[in-house]
């Protein structure tokens, strides 16, 4: 397939996606001698959490090589998703509710999907076949196994055929510029399986993934607890940062902090099985926590760190300095964010927005209005200079109003603090012990 479209494209796309979309972003791999790229059969799986923007995650994990995906059809509505959905190697695949006449043409996919395979093609699935806005794995459909064995029984299973495992994880879903996390596993080789499923196909298969969702799950964060699954993530978002820092961890790094947190996710499934009580009243503790951080529109860092009113004052002063050029970036960026917030407003599933604005900002509005400020620029200041200095100059400009719009929160958050210490002393004091509680009775828990 054309591939022209993708390589176009790909040097601008993976700068905005690794510098400008998301604040950090970040690859570790595990895998300590890759296999050849262009000697391979090999699948990539992964959990899903964020839409297409998981598929974009994985593609530049890759690092210029395409990657083909299939994703349901209804996505390919719109011509311009079409375009870009087609150049970065993503393949509509029909369901029943799409019309029988369309879930023939899967058959023709699938063809092509085994062809590109045996020409070295890395293939890209999502087993889970559907994507959620919680940290947890949902149980694997067998697709990607029966591609593999398919395509190695094409090979007359004389070459090996290898599944990738990987995993992503995101600070969050919905806002600008997070931080992007993932994890690549080691090649598993699904040739020590090929006898098994010359003889009973669904075993080896069943077999297979078994291995590989085990993999995905212990790269990833995984909390199952479903009925306890708020308080336990708010516990990580809280505690968890005492823990990391009490144990060397720094948790500005995600790949250490997400270390960090499956450690105390694995005690806490532990001690529900342990003492079902005990977690039950950990559990509330964290509630109770949250519940107060939510009703006084506080965080927790600014209960772990409190600034005092000449620090808030400083700070206040460095705020004011730079709001002209905190101004200058928002109103350069505008039009270029807005629009894709305008196009998905009434998307039901929440997961595609992050998706839209990915898409249409990094391919579209961004580097219009980066050119359209250029050509301004240039004609403003009679200078090609100006032009060209436009780009860098706007992507700081843009950056720096985001750094300040944290800083603005946070900011917030220390004087909301010093009110509840001025106006409500006791409700401040129960706060403190609430989460030296919550601290204690967790630090005994993660000694045991």
């Amino acid at each position: 397939m054309n591939t022209e479209h993708f390589y176009f494209t790909y040097p601008w796309v993976s700068f905005a996606h690794n510098h400008l979309y998301y604040r950090r972003f970040r690859i570790v791999r595990k895998a300590k001698a890759p296999i050849d790229k262009s000697k391979r059969y090999v699948i990539i799986v992964s959990n899903h959490q964020n839409s297409l923007n998981d598929a974009m995650g994985m593609v530049m994990a890759e690092k210029g090589t395409k990657v083909w995906f299939l994703a349901r059809a209804d996505v390919f509505k719109s011509k311009i998703a079409a375009f870009f959905l087609h150049a970065y190697g993503v393949l509509p695949i029909y369901r029943v509710r799409d019309g029988l006449s369309n879930v023939k043409n899967n058959l023709e996919i699938f063809d092509n999907v085994e062809q590109m395979a045996l020409r070295h093609c890395p293939i890209a699935l999502f087993p889970e076949a559907k994507h959620q806005n919680r940290r947890y794995l949902g149980n694997f459909h067998l697709s990607y196994t029966r591609l593999a064995f398919s395509i190695a029984e094409r090979l007359d299973f004389k070459e090996d055929v290898y599944i990738l495992p990987m995993a992503n994880h995101y600070s969050d879903y919905f806002s600008l510029r997070p931080d992007l996390l993932m994890v690549v596993g080691e090649y598993i080789s699904i040739k020590p399986y090929y006898e098994l499923y010359k003889q009973n196909p669904r075993l080896a298969q069943n077999e297979v993934n078994e291995k590989v969702r085990t993999c995905v799950s212990q790269m990833m964060l995984d909390i199952q607890e479903e009925p306890h699954y708020q308080d336990i993530y708010d516990m990580l978002s809280n505690y968890g940062v005492t823990y990391a820092v009490n144990h060397g961890v720094q948790p500005c790094d995600m790949y250490q902090k997400l270390c960090s947190d499956k450690q105390i996710v694995a005690k806490l499934e532990a001690e529900k099985l342990h003492d079902a009580a005990n977690f039950e009243h950990l559990c509330n503790l964290s509630h109770a926590y949250s519940e107060q951080l939510t009703k006084n529109k506080i965080n927790d860092k600014s209960v772990r760190k409190v600034r005092g009113v000449l620090m808030l004052c400083l700070q206040l002063l460095l705020l004011s300095a730079f709001l002209p050029l905190a101004l200058t970036g928002w109103l350069h960026h505008a039009i270029a964010y807005l629009i894709p917030k305008y196009l998905s407003r009434n998307m039901k599933d929440v997961l595609m927005r992050p998706s839209v604005d990915f898409a249409v900002t990094t391919v579209i509005t961004l580097p219009l209005t980066y050119i359209f400020f250029a050509i301004l620029y240039g004609c403003v200041f009679h200078s090609w200079w100006a032009a060209l200095l436009s780009w860098p100059v706007l992507m700081i400009l843009g950056l720096s109003a985001d750094e300040w719009m944290r800083a603005g929160k946070q900011w917030l958050s220390g004087m909301r603090v010093q009110g509840m210490k001025i106006k409500k002393p006791q409700q401040w004091q129960q706060l403190l012990q609430l989460r030296k509680q919550l601290a204690d009775e967790m630090d005994v828990l993660m000694q045991r």
